[in-house]
Formats: C-alpha cells, sequence, structure tokens
C-alpha cells in the first residue's frame, strides 16, 4: 500500500521505447500462461506479473528526462541502494548512521538527499515501511505479534504494539479483528 500511493495512476509506454522489448517478451509469456492451464501456471503467472510490473516500471523510468518523487528516488544509485536495503531487510536495526555508511555518504549528505528525493527523512520512511508489511502481515497471516515484531525489527511484541498504536491508532489485536470481519471488497 505504501509503494503504491507513489507509483502514477497510468503509464504510457511506447513500444520505440527503451525497455519496451523485453516487456513484450514478458507479456507473451504471460499470455501463454494464461491461455491453458499447466502444472505450476499459477508460480508462474504471479512471477512474470511481478517481473512485468518491474520491466514495465524501468522502461517508464528509461522515458524520463529527470524521473522524480520516489520513483525518482528509487533510481539514484545511493537512496535507491538504501531503500532496497530498507524494503529487504526491514528487520535490521538500522540507524540513520549504518544506512549513511551502507551507501558511502556522510549522514548529513544522506540524509539531506533522502529527504529532497523521497520527500521524507529517513528514518521516518523506515517505520512508515515497517507499520505497512505489519499491517500486511496483520491482515493476511496468523502469525504471533512477537513473529510480525521481529519480522520488523522490533526487540519485542510490547514495543512493536506500541510503536503501531501510535502510528495506527489502534492495537494490533484489534487492528487483525477489524480487518478480518469487514466485508469483503470485490
Amino acid at each position: 500500500e505504501l509503494l503504491l500511493r507513489h507509483l502514477p495512476p497510468l503509464i504510457h509506454l511506447k513500444a520505440s521505447d527503451r525497455g519496451t522489448s523485453s516487456l513484450t517478451h514478458l507479456l507473451a509469456l504471460l499470455n501463454g500462461e494464461t491461455e491453458r492451464p499447466m502444472p505450476g501456471t499459477d508460480v508462474a503467472r504471479s512471477s512474470l506479473a511481478a517481473l512485468v510490473l518491474v520491466s514495465a516500471l524501468r522502461a517508464y523510468l528509461d522515458s524520463l528526462r529527470a524521473p522524480h518523487g520516489w520513483l525518482g528516488a528509487l533510481s539514484d544509485p545511493r537512496i535507491g541502494h538504501a531503500l532496497t536495503l530498507m524494503h529487504g531487510q526491514p528487520q535490521e536495526r538500522w540507524t540513520l548512521d549504518g544506512l549513511a555508511h551502507a551507501v558511502n555518504m556522510s549522514r548529513t549528505a544522506f540524509a539531506a538527499h533522502f529527504r529532497r528525493l523521497v520527500g521524507s527523512a529517513p528514518m521516518d520512511y523506515l517505520n512508515r515501511w515497517r507499520m505497512a508489511v505489519a499491517r500486511t502481515a496483520l491482515r493476511s497471516s496468523d502469525d504471533s505479534l512477537a513473529d510480525i515484531a521481529e519480522r520488523i525489527g522490533y526487540l519485542s511484541d510490547t514495543a512493536f504494539s506500541i510503536a503501531f498504536k501510535r502510528a495506527n491508532g489502534l492495537s494490533p489485536g484489534r487492528f487483525r479483528s477489524e480487518q478480518r470481519t469487514r466485508p469483503t471488497q470485490e
């Protein structure tokens, strides 16, 4: 949900744009997987769909002169690497110093550059990302609060519960039960 907020509502690519040839091949493969069910079709479809998304975003970024916003931040070598670290390892005990060091920048330069490209401070972004991961886990799994807390970098379920309630206005348990009692929207 956090990532989707940063995507444009529509991405228009031309066949002549850089990167679209791989997208064309991926779409042909995806089409082949949807025409006739075979063993492994579900896995192939979801994997190909993820590759289509990545390929479309890459082609879109290549088509822009100067990418802006969150997608532009992803294309920045240092800030993009920091975002990849945060997204891929939310359980790590990240600090501003640690992230700056990981991308070979001074703490001050990293914080300023991150804020300019992403629109928020690095640790604020990381906390929002962790809460988005937690909300997804609470909605879609029966994992314990302790397991979710550990997965997103909290040392205890109590610390996680306090942070979750501060960010979302509800305790994790109440959030989970409210999400599960809501009628599904189709």
